[in-house]
């Protein structure tokens, strides 16, 4: 594209205070999905998968920044700017936890993410029948 004099210019927002992620209202939804399973399905995941799920929603409560201009900043500058940067890393969570968690090898990676909350009808490596 920068032959035909376009850039690119990427922006990585991390974890804001918007109501995409307010808390109450995912877990709303998440109540409304998990009494719409059929009872199978609900063995599979497990109620413990579903309560660490709804605790999960929350963390954005204390991850989350209120300070969502800085993004809008960071599109404006982009697009506005004669010497735009390349990448806008914005947040502290992006900058602390995801960016640094990208530089790591993928074995890393796997320890945190499986760290995760894990359906119990799912064994190692293999996929619930659902």
């Amino acid at each position: 594209m920068r032959h035909f004099g376009v850039t690119v210019h990427i922006i990585e927002p991390g974890m804001f205070k918007t109501n995409i992620t307010l808390a109450e209202k995912n877990i709303q939804h998440l109540d409304r999905q998990w009494n719409n399973l059929d009872e199978d399905t609900k063995e599979c995941y497990g109620i413990e998968y579903y309560e660490k799920v709804k605790d999960s929603l929350t963390m954005v409560r204390w991850l989350g920044s209120p300070h969502i201009y800085k993004v809008v900043d960071a599109m404006f500058h982009a697009v506005t700017s004669t010497q735009p940067k390349l990448r806008y890393i914005v947040g502290w969570d992006h900058k602390i936890i995801w960016r640094t968690l990208s530089f790591l090898p993928s074995e890393i990676q796997d320890l945190v993410f499986s760290s995760f909350p894990k359906p119990k009808g799912i064994p190692d490596h293999e996929l619930c029948s659902h």
